[in-house]
C-alpha cells in the first residue's frame, strides 16, 4: 500500500513539473537573490593562542624565625597554587606543597584558613648523608616525612570576595637553639591553570619548578644551593601567560553609514555583546543585527562564505570568554574589494570590572557573576602581560 502511495505522489509531482515548465516556457529566467549577488569571499577565523601552564607568576619576602610573610594573588576556580622556598636549616631542603590543591572547594567556595597539611618540607637530594655533594644525584627530589612541615611552619590562605584576591601567609615556626632552626629564603609562586581534582598527583604538577621524577634542573638547583631565585623565576615566567578562549563570532554584511555594532567612546547598546562576552551566546547579537537598518546578512559561524555586494562592508565581534567584558572586533571595514587580514582590536565593553583573563573569580566562563559597571567602551589598556592581538588570533576575509 505504501509503495503504491508512493508511485502516485511521484506521478502527480512529475505532472505538475511538466505544467509548470510548459506554463514559464516563454518567460525569462527569475533575477538572482541578493544573496546571489556580489563578490564570493570566506571568512575565517584563526586561534594562534598558546596554553600556558601559569596564569600568574610572582615573588614573596623570605622569613626569619618567628616571622611571617604573604604574597597576594588572583585566582578562580579550577586553578591551585604552586610555591617554593629554600629552607635555610639545612644544605638542600626546601618548602612546597605536597601535591596541587585546590584554591576552590567543589562547591565553589575559596578554599581558606589553615593549609599546613597541604605543605611538605622536600628534599632535593643534592647532598648524600654525611653532607658530601652528590655527582650523581638520585633520579627524585623526596618529600621529607621524617621532618613534620607543622612543626616548622604555619601556612594559610584568606580571600577578598569583592577583589577576588587571595592572601597566601607564611609562618616561620622555628626558633633559635632548637633543631631544624633557620630562615626561609624569598621564594617564588605561581597561580597552575590545572584543576587538582583531576589529577592531584600529576608527574608534571611542579613543572617549571621542579619535577618528581627527574634531578633538580639547573635553574631550581642554584636556588636551593644559593638562595637566588633569578634564573628559577625567569624559568618559571617562561611557562606562565594569559590563555585565552573566544565565543563564536557574530559576523554583519552592512550596507550603512556608521558601525552597525558599537561605537569606541560610547557605552554599551545593550544588543547582545555582553551575553557574547559572558555566555558565549551569538542568539541575541545575531538577532539584535538582523533589525538594523543596512544589515544584509548575519552569520555566526568561524568559517564563512558570504557575497559581498557593491558597497556592501563587513563588521565582526569575538567575545573574549575569559573575561568579563572584553571582545575582538574591527572598527575600520572589509568591503567588497578589499581583502586579507582583518585589522583585529581588543575592546573593553565598560559593563564589569576588569580581572587578569583566565584568572578571575568573577568571570563567567568559570562559573562567577562579573561585578557591574558602566562606562564607554574603550580599548584595553591594562597592566596585564597582554600579548600582541595578532599572536592570540587572526581573521582574514578571502576572495574564493
Amino acid at each position: 500500500m505504501m509503495i503504491k502511495r508512493l508511485v502516485f505522489v511521484a506521478f502527480v509531482a512529475f505532472a505538475l513539473v511538466g505544467v509548470t515548465a510548459c506554463s514559464n516556457g516563454n518567460k525569462k529566467p527569475e533575477e538572482p537573490q541578493p544573496e546571489e549577488l556580489g563578490v564570493r569571499k570566506i571568512f575565517t577565523i584563526t586561534d594562534r593562542s598558546e596554553e600556558n601552564d601559569f596564569a600568574y607568576t610572582g615573588v614573596f619576602k623570605g622569613a626569619e624565625r618567628g616571622k611571617s610573610t604573604t604574597f597576594s594573588f588572583p585566582a578562580r576556580k579550577g586553578q591551585s597554587l604552586v610555591f617554593t622556598t629554600k629552607f635555610s636549616a639545612t644544605k638542600d631542603w626546601f618548602v612546597a606543597p605536597t601535591i596541587l590543591f585546590p584554591l576552590f572547594n567543589e562547591d565553589g567556595t575559596p578554599n581558606t584558613g589553615d593549609l599546613t597539611d597541604y605543605i611538605s618540607v622536600w628534599d632535593a637530594n643534592l647532598f648524600d648523608v654525611s653532607g658530601q655533594r652528590r655527582l650523581y644525584p638520585p633520579a627524585s627530589p623526596v618529600r621529607a616525612f621524617w621532618v613534620k612541615s607543622d612543626e616548622c611552619l604555619k601556612f594559610s590562605l584568606s580571600y577578598n570576595e569583592p577583589t577576588g584576591m587571595f592572601t597566601a601567609t607564611l609562618t616561620n615556626k622555628t626558633q633559635a637553639g632548637k633543631s631544624w632552626n633557620g630562615v626561609f629564603s624569598p621564594g617564588v609562586y605561581s597561580v597552575k591553570n590545572v584543576d587538582p581534582k583531576e589529577d592531584p598527583f600529576s608527574v608534571d604538577a611542579f613543572r617549571y619548578y621542579f619535577l618528581q621524577t627527574r634531578p633538580a634542573n639547573p635553574a631550581f638547583e642554584e636556588y636551593i644551593l644559593s638562595g637566588n631565585f633569578s634564573k628559577l623565576l625567569s624559568q618559571v615566567k617562561a611557562g606562565t601567560g594569559l590563555n585565552f578562549t573566544f565565543s563564536d563570532p557574530v559576523v554583519v554584511v552592512y550596507q550603512g553609514e556608521g558601525h552597525p555594532i558599537f561605537q569606541l567612546g560610547e557605552k554599551d547598546r545593550g544588543q547582545g555583546i555582553k551575553e557574547l562576552i559572558q555566555n558565549g551566546d551569538v542568539k541575541k547579537l545575531a538577532g539584535s543585527l538582523r533589525q538594523v537598518k543596512g544589515v544584509r546578512q548575519v552569520y555566526t559561524d568561524p568559517v564563512q562564505t558570504m557575497r559581498l555586494p557593491d558597497g556592501a562592508k563587513v563588521y565582526y565581534v569575538i567575545g573574549l570568554r575569559n573575561t568579563n567584558d572584553w571582545f575582538l572586533a574591527n572598527i575600520e571595514p572589509v568591503g567588497a574589494t578589499d581583502g586579507g587580514f582583518m585589522g583585529t582590536q581588543l575592546f573593553d565593553l565598560g559593563v564589569a570590572k576588569d580581572e587578569i583573563p583566565g584568572a578571575g573569580a568573577h568571570q563567567g566562563l568559570y562559573g562567577g557573576k562579573p561585578q557591574p559597571e558602566s562606562n564607554p567602551i574603550k580599548l584595553v589598556k591594562t597592566s596585564y602581560p597582554i600579548p600582541s592581538v595578532d599572536k592570540i588570533i587572526e581573521v582574514w576575509l578571502k576572495k574564493l
